[in-house]
């Protein structure tokens, strides 16, 4: 009998001389000892498909010689998307993130999705599951209407065409608002009419407990077990997991609840809980201590009960802080942040580092305190803008849209939130989880999570201010330009730092002049378009636009002496800047 396929005897045949782990043997088998791989040398009766004895290898009468080849029990698949499966060669992730396969699955899904599609790729999927020993799946089924009515009898089906071969169980995959009215319902009959399991993808917000209880109380009614996606972000501030627990136990639920994903959990950090509980105290004083602190020291933190100080040991270290209530802890949020989508840490970091420097500093206009993100463009040429102004210049940069980002509302992000922002993100390679509303914008990156309001007001209409129509061009070495800018800018002790650059063919002269510090100019080789020109600036925004621009070149454009230059980099037509001349 060939050892390698075999076809055995449905009523008793006895394999002889397999290894099998021990981990997946109960109890101890006599005579049989597992070697340092921790195998174990058996022999094994089966009947009518079942193992119906175990025993030392030799001990039984082999009816086929394995000859220590490894018997494992059939692959059982607890987490699966069959419905998904096999639509990479006319559907591929573009990028690899997560919001573009959420994106690139919701198109495919409504061009091509008919039941003769769904079949044949689930099937597909099963026979190569089967051909690999799997005897169980469980797979999550996209169940946003109208996609239910087409993929559950299509799995019903299958679910028969493979009985006794694959056991099959489905869970319907709807958001925390397919559940909230008739749908919900509906979709909550469709499962227990073809013995399904009741499934979430919870959203985080201040609807998700009264989101938690319907669906509970959709599963207690039809009796049906429970399966989610929980936490599915590196967030390690992610909490659903915490609020599903305490659902099933406020709503009395009696049956089983699995839960996939978690992966917040994973980067939490790892911390010793003597008695649980919450506390404020000083940030930057918090900061400070931990900071300075020797390498590796631990940290202990103890509030007595009723105390209102914190003690932080570290070694022979002790610090008393101060502390306020809990409850006095101003809560950010209120509204559900309605956009969620991931963008590449190098095009925030450009997004930022672009823009930041124009950003105003004036708290009496409040609404140019921050960076102007918003989706601009149009159809697949739309792009996520980045805009800052003072009202003497202006930075715009503008990075590819991220799938999931169009619908993002026009936001401001505070001064502040776009330091911090950039600390965050520094060094970061993972992809940074973006979530938006109108009111509140928070980021995800690594273990960290950033929540800040965003700044209520509107931004100016910055179009308006950016010239079209400039015919005086300049083309500077960038390099050149800022140093002798510098250097120039020596002389000049005034607050507004005022150079003048005047223009004429083949040459820039940069000159500065100061009453009490004396004069000084340099001399530029440049291509020029144009009539002379002489027009002046403040030294240091001119050199705060200059630092940012990467390319070879900058590309000056010009209309007179009164009128906002555009600066461009001719290697990057993303990155566009206005500057207001002053009168030198």
């Amino acid at each position: 009998m060939d050892p390698i396929f075999a076809e055995l005897p449905f009523e008793r045949c006895v394999l002889g001389r397999v290894s099998v782990p021990a981990c997946l043997v109960e109890g101890a088998i006599e005579g049989a000892t597992a070697d340092r791989d921790g195998l174990l040398l058996l022999d094994l009766e089966l009947r009518e498909g079942r193992v119906a004895q175990i025993a030392p290898a030799g001990s039984l009468q082999p009816g086929l010689d394995l000859t220590r080849r490894m018997v494992w029990p059939c692959p059982v698949d607890i987490h699966t998307h069959l419905d998904k499966g096999h639509i990479w060669p006319r559907a591929a992730n573009p990028d690899g993130t997560f919001g573009s396969a959420l994106e690139t699955v919701r198109a495919d899904r409504e061009r091509h999705w008919g039941a003769p599609d769904v079949r044949a790729r689930m099937a597909f999927g099963l026979r190569c599951a089967f051909a690999q020993g799997t005897c169980a799946i469980r797979t999550h089924l996209d169940s946003i209407p109208p996609q239910a009515e087409i993929t559950w009898p299509v799995f019903a089906e299958l679910r028969a065409e493979w009985a006794g071969r694959v056991a099959l169980q489905a869970v319907s995959l709807a958001m925390s608002e397919h559940y909230r009215g008739p749908e919900g319902r509906d979709l909550a009959d469709l499962v227990a009419a073809h013995g399904g399991i009741l499934g979430l993808v919870p959203l985080v917000g201040p609807e998700l407990d009264a989101d938690l209880d319907r669906f509970f109380a959709l599963a207690i009614e039809r009796g049906l077990e429970i399966d989610c996606h929980v936490d599915e972000s590196l967030d390690p501030g992610a909490r659903t997991l915490d609020h599903l627990a305490r659902a099933a136990l406020r709503n009395g639920y009696r049956g089983r609840i699995l839960v996939g994903h978690c992966c917040s959990l994973s980067t939490r950090e790892p911390a010793e809980v003597a008695r649980r509980g919450a506390t404020t105290v000083p940030a930057h004083t918090l900061f400070d201590i931990v900071r300075k602190l020797p390498e590796g020291a631990t940290v202990t933190l103890e509030q007595q009960p009723g105390s209102s100080e914190l003690e932080l040991r570290a070694g022979r270290s002790r610090f008393v802080l101060p502390t306020l209530p809990v409850d006095d802890f101003p809560a950010v949020g209120g509204d559900e942040l309605e956009v969620r989508f991931e963008i590449a840490p190098t095009d925030l970091v450009k997004l930022i580092d672009k823009a930041r420097f124009a950003i105003s500093t004036e708290e009496t206009r409040y609404y140019l305190n921050g960076i102007h993100f918003h989706v601009a463009g149009k159809g697949a040429a739309r792009t996520l803008r980045g805009v800052a102004t003072d009202g003497h210049r202006l930075a715009r940069i503008e990075v590819a849209l991220p799938p999931g980002a169009e619908r993002m509302p026009p936001v401001i992000v505070p001064r502040k939130t776009v330091a911090e922002l950039r600390k965050l993100v520094e060094g970061e390679e993972a992809p940074v989880g973006v979530a938006v509303s109108a009111a509140r914008i928070e980021i995800a990156c690594g273990r960290a999570r950033l929540l800040s309001r965003l700044i209520d007001g509107t931004f100016p209409d910055y179009e308006r201010v950016i010239p079209t129509a400039n015919e005086r061009v300049a083309l500077v070495p960038t390099k050149a330009f800022a140093e002798a800018v510098d250097r120039v800018a020596t002389i000049s002790m005034e607050k507004a730092r005022p150079i003048k650059l005047a223009f004429e063919s083949g040459r820039v002269t940069v000159s500065a002049v100061s009453p009490e510090q004396g004069r000084a100019e340099e001399e530029l080789d440049c291509v020029w378009q144009g009539e002379p020109l002489e027009i002046g600036f403040n030294a240091r925004y001119v050199l705060d636009m200059v630092t940012q621009i990467e390319g070879p070149e900058l590309r000056i454009e010009m209309a007179n002496a009164a009128a906002p230059t555009v600066v461009k980099d001719p290697a990057d037509p993303a990155l566009l800047f206005v500057l207001m001349p002053m009168r030198v």
